[in-house]
């Protein structure tokens, strides 16, 4: 969404990879904008916008939780 603007404009994208909401693109000051609907670089996780919070939320239950969680939650949601 356009959050990943506030962290473009705190330097804190310089060299990642980041992705946001069309448009938003300048505001991710010195990183490479990927365009995917969910990306992680490092401890940096960024997204498109409101349409990829699922997928955003079973990215973020696989970082903290691990495969078999996510894929636990994901099977369960009937997620293709």
């Amino acid at each position: 969404c356009a959050a990943p603007s506030i962290l473009g404009h705190l330097g804190m994208l310089e060299g990642k990879n980041a992705t946001c909401f069309e448009g938003f693109e300048a505001q991710l000051k010195g990183a490479n904008v990927t365009g995917e609907p969910v990306c992680v670089d490092g401890r940096i996780i960024t997204a498109r916008g409101a349409g990829v919070a699922l997928q955003f939320g079973l990215k973020l239950t696989q970082l903290l939780c691990g495969d078999a969680a996510y894929k636990k939650l994901h099977d369960s949601m009937l997620c293709e």
